[in-house]
């Protein structure tokens, strides 16, 4: 890379030493290390005249986009490629072998991986155009192939398209398309592919009767399905209550388990059942012969309990005799099982009521496996817990604490450096996976956050309480990043950038003025343009904005993608709303502060409700495409997109 055409040199720093042979935009440590490793990075980027000095921190190269722990590990990137490690007996991992690997090897020749599903001796990738790869074992046509051949390199599963999510399990796999619809392959030993007892499936088909699933989960011998409307649907084996009253035997047609409503996620175990409800409570049932149902006992259960002591939940996993919780505020709980440590609470002993995992904090997501467990924390890291004889944590070895499995030090080819001058130490530092702060040192302070391409789906599904017919679900790829505003532009910094404006238009326009953190509102859309231009020619004259960058409305798609934050939710806490989410519905009569209510998933502020936000967009039918890459919206219109909701609007306005 060159600035003014003068060549740039690389250095990393640790501890203010260089690192020998650390001269590229990117430094690798190998055979990590977290006590050893850690301390203070610094990349220094020189030219002729000067030397730029940025700050880092460690993280994930590309950013862990996608995680689950089976009997293995599997990963994927957010530059579409799979990882895996572990024991590789079957050619699970993928890699053309069946040699264990403690360190984790990429999918050779596959690309455009969103998400990875690891059974227990078999695994499954989802790529962006929602077909389906898999690899692994297949004595009773798990991985779709019309046969009963294991493989040990991945494979196009034949006839299935737009996937949307999988579930693996021990010797059969279900998978959710976008239309609501489930398909199944592999064992029916005990109804797992819910048509009747029609004998093992070797290749995909639909599960006759079931639409409008929103979520899924396969145990080992049974299933559970999350319909849109709350309700839990089940098929397989029942003998030790997994599947609720009254399932004893196996369960060959899908049925609704009875007394369970407003559920939002569920995670199957080798015989056990975890439902989160939408209010964050956590209810149990199956078998307990390790506390894996968190009652204080080892009783199992057929009818759904209440766990106690568990309330703001947002991600439930079970593993083979273990669950794993996490909680709102980013701490892991866990029960049952601890025989290798896969509950992280520095012991091997069971436990019959949740523990919290002690010191562990900052965590975005989990995935529990047959003995062990894996989570991702909010600053990219991947952490892990349990056994690990072949691999499954890689280098760190069984442990009954959490080890973090691998890091990267990088600096996104995407983010710009934006100093005052060329001697400025510009903080580079990322407080998650997802996303940088960067506050724009202007007069108007904009605080951003860095959103990383990715793809997810668009619009809602057929089934969303309130859907219009003009949210017709659609994939989309955003192939690069952008700087996102955390807040609302508040009245401070509208009037900062308008004040003296030569088109008469009011710096204090607001209907609630005189109130500098609101959000500035009674703003048009070509009021909007104007503040743009303002602020991109004062920050160019300033010499604060690098070539090539400016400040514009986001598209629709991208202002979605930010709102929806990696969710696949109504909203992106969940799928009900109350006055505690978000300013709206009249609940205070008039606008808040920015900031007031909890921030999404990626750190943004407001995104539903207080005011709503313009985009860049004309009002249109979305494109066809699967994935649709970077939407530019209608090519005209007469009106513009504006999405979120107010202060003043129904819940339904706000998804």
């Amino acid at each position: 890379p060159k600035v003014d055409g003068r060549l740039l040199t690389y250095q990393w720093y640790k501890g203010g030493s260089p690192i020998s042979g650390a001269t590229g935009t990117e430094y690798v440590i190998p055979d990590f290390n977290a006590t050893r490793d850690a301390g203070d990075y610094e990349i220094r980027v020189s030219n002729a005249f000067a030397t730029l000095k940025t700050k880092a921190v460690l993280h994930t190269s590309n950013s862990i986009s996608s995680f689950s722990a089976g009997g293995h590990t599997v990963f994927s990137k957010s530059d579409g490629t799979a990882y895996l490690m572990g024991p590789n007996g079957n050619g699970q991992l993928g890699d053309g072998t069946t040699t264990n690997r403690n360190n984790p090897v990429q999918v050779s020749g596959l690309s455009n991986v969103s998400k990875v599903f690891a059974g227990y001796y078999h695994t499954i990738l989802l790529k962006t155009d929602g077909t389906v790869w898999a690899m692994g074992k297949n004595n009773q046509g798990q991985l779709g192939d019309g046969s009963t051949t294991g493989r040990s390199s991945p494979f196009q599963v034949p006839g299935l398209t737009n996937v949307s999510d999988v579930s693996a399990a021990a010797d059969h796999t279900i998978l959710l398309k976008t239309d609501g619809t489930v398909w199944s392959m592999g064992s029916d030993d005990f109804g797992q592919m819910g048509d009747a007892g029609s004998g093992d499936h070797l290749t995909a088909s639909q599960v006759t009767g079931l639409t409008n699933v929103a979520q899924l989960s396969a145990g080992y011998y049974h299933n559970l399905f999350v319909k849109t409307d709350g309700t839990v649907w089940g098929s397989g084996y029942g003998g030790n209550g997994q599947l609720g009253p009254g399932s004893s035997t196996a369960k060959y047609i899908v049925s609704q388990i009875n007394g369970l409503s407003n559920i939002t996620q569920v995670s199957t175990g080798l015989r056990h059942s975890i439902m989160l409800k939408t209010d964050g409570t956590v209810l149990a049932m199956g078998l307990n012969d390790n506390g894996q149902l968190g009652d204080g006992t080892t009783t199992s259960r057929s009818t759904p309990i209440q766990i106690p002591g568990l309330a703001n939940v947002m991600q439930v996993s079970a593993g083979d005799s273990h669950t794993i919780i996490l909680k709102a505020d980013g701490t892991v709980w866990g029960m049952g099982k601890n025989s290798s440590g896969q509950l992280g609470d520095g012991s091997t002993s069971n436990r019959l009521s949740p523990v919290q995992i002690s010191g562990l904090t900052g965590v975005s997501h989990i995935s529990a496996g047959t003995n062990h467990t894996l989570f991702l924390k909010t600053d990219g890291t991947l952490w892990g817990m349990g056994t690990s004889g072949s691999g499954q944590l890689g280098n760190a070895g069984t442990s009954n604490v959490p080890v973090q499995l691998q890091n990267v030090v990088k600096i996104p080819e995407e983010q710009p450096f934006a100093p005052e001058s060329v001697s400025d130490v510009v903080q580079s530092e990322r407080p998650s996976s997802q996303q940088s702060t960067h506050v724009v040192q202007s007069a108007a302070n904009l605080e951003m956050l860095w959103v990383q391409p990715g793809t997810f789906t668009m619009g809602s599904p057929t089934g969303e309480p309130a859907r219009a017919s003009d949210e017709t679900e659609h994939n989309v790829t955003l192939t690069k990043g952008f700087y996102l505003g955390k807040y609302e532009v508040t009245q401070a910094q509208y009037e900062a950038v308008m004040t003296g404006n030569t088109n008469s238009l009011s710096p204090t326009p607001s209907q609630y003025s005189g109130n500098p953190n609101r959000p500035v509102e009674k703003v048009s859309w070509d009021d909007v343009q104007i503040f743009l231009t303002r602020l991109n020619s004062a920050e160019q004259a300033a010499g604060r904005l690098p070539a090539g960058w400016s400040y514009v409305l986001p598209t629709e798609s991208q202002w979605e993608y930010a709102c929806r934050a990696g969710t696949t939710t109504v909203y992106s806490w969940g799928n009900t709303i109350t006055s505690a989410n978000a300013n709206y519905n009249n609940t205070i009569g008039q606008t808040a502060d920015v900031g007031q209510y909890a921030a999404n998933p990626w750190g943004f502020f407001d995104m539903h409700g207080n005011v709503w936000e313009w985009t860049a967009d004309w009002y249109g039918t979305y494109p066809t495409g699967n994935p649709v890459i970077d939407p530019p919206g209608a090519a005209s219109g007469s009106s513009r997109v504006r999405r979120g909701g107010s202060w003043s609007h129904g819940g339904t306005l706000l998804r």
